[in-house]
């Protein structure tokens, strides 16, 4: 980590650009008869996500994180297409792909609230864990089973302009590979996390039974 200061800053601003995609993007797909008013709040997606992924992807850099330098270029070209061409039915599609910040919220709260409790701020742990969970569920119900599929089936069948025909879709196909990728990541974290309560209760266990048997040899 470059810096966890600058970490910490970085995630409070990644909380509050995420609560302002979901939010600016649920008025895109509650609109979708409304072309002037999709076109406009498309423009101020693209406005405040040229503005965070430029200062993320610096900060990313900083941090050799290179895998989220890939997926914030991925996401202005992608935001580009939508901007340059307004064309509904991408917008909206876009709209729904920034879907996938709300599980994004939750991955930015968790990183906010472990970095308060390391600098002494009081903040109980069943609020960490909630957080972690509602990022989980979240992340596999909206990212994997939902926009995956919905996803793979917009790229192959809409019909890109110009040399976007090509670049948008094997940069979309390579933001879901990432959204797997990081899928898998997330499994093998909760199975070691399950894999040591596991062993922690089994310890627990050993340790009452050692505990039972001395006390039934002094009787």
């Amino acid at each position: 980590m470059y810096n966890e200061k600058l970490d910490f800053v970085h995630n409070i601003y990644g909380l509050i650009y995420c609560i302002q995609m979901f939010y600016l993007n649920m008025l895109i797909i509650f609109n979708q008869k409304d072309m002037g008013f999709i076109n406009s709040m498309f423009d101020k997606v693209f406005f405040y996500s040229v503005w965070y992924f430029t200062i993320s992807t610096g900060i990313n850099y900083l941090d050799k994180n290179h895998i989220f330098v890939l997926h914030h270029v991925i996401c202005m070209i992608m935001l580009y297409y939508g901007y340059i061409y307004t064309e509904p039915e991408y917008l909206i599609w876009m709209g729904k792909t920034f879907m996938a910040e709300f599980s994004t919220i939750f991955l930015s709260l968790s990183k906010t609230l472990r970095y308060l409790k390391k600098n002494n701020v009081q903040v109980p742990d069943q609020v960490v864990s909630y957080s972690d969970n509602f990022f989980i569920i979240s992340y596999f119900l909206i990212r994997i089973f939902y926009l995956a599929p919905m996803s793979i089936s917009f790229i192959l069948n809409y019909t890109f302009k110009s040399i976007f025909s090509i670049i948008v879709p094997f940069v979309a196909l390579i933001m879901i590979g990432m959204n797997l990728y990081w899928t898998f990541l997330i499994y093998k974290k909760v199975m070691r996390n399950v894999g040591d309560d596991n062993i922690n209760i089994k310890n627990s266990i050993k340790f009452i039974k050692k505990k039972f048997k001395k006390l039934s040899s002094k009787h």
